[in-house]
């Protein structure tokens, strides 16, 4: 993929409401073909974006929010209810959230594990952390 590069005007007006007197914000606009390409539309305008002191990075915010569960965030230790073993060496997961079933489906599993390898809080977050939003869904 090529790199495609857009010198672009920065807007900046007063801010409203309780902020300081003499407050700004900052807005940028990006072409529509970028909005494309990310997926933003109308219904689906969330953005992750990450700023390290030079340079702003902007993408998709891809965290998924069915049914009223913000999927990762929502998928703990504390609401996995079963662990299933696959016969092609992976594991789906099973959790318990809102009254809703949801499975990680095709975790990777380290080899030897433990049977209470899954109450471990890291271990459970690891997983949900590194699950394809694919793999993510609910019944």
């Amino acid at each position: 993929m090529t790199i495609e590069n857009r010198k672009l005007k920065t807007i900046i007006g007063k801010v409203g409401g309780t902020a300081g007197k003499g407050s700004l914000n900052y807005k940028m606009t990006i072409p529509s073909k970028w909005a494309n390409e990310l997926g933003i539309t109308k219904d689906d305008r969330d953005l992750k974006v990450a700023f390290d002191g030079k340079k702003i990075t902007v993408e998709k915010d891809v965290t998924k929010k069915l049914g009223g569960i913000e999927m990762k965030k929502d998928l703990t230790v504390k609401n996995l209810y079963f662990s299933h073993a696959n016969s092609d060496g992976t594991m789906d997961l099973e959790f318990e959230v809102d009254g809703k079933t949801v499975f990680v489906r095709n975790v990777e599993i380290p080899d030897n594990i433990e049977e209470d390898y899954w109450d471990v809080a890291e271990n459970v977050s690891k997983a949900v952390t590194e699950a394809d939003d694919e793999d993510i869904e609910i019944k």
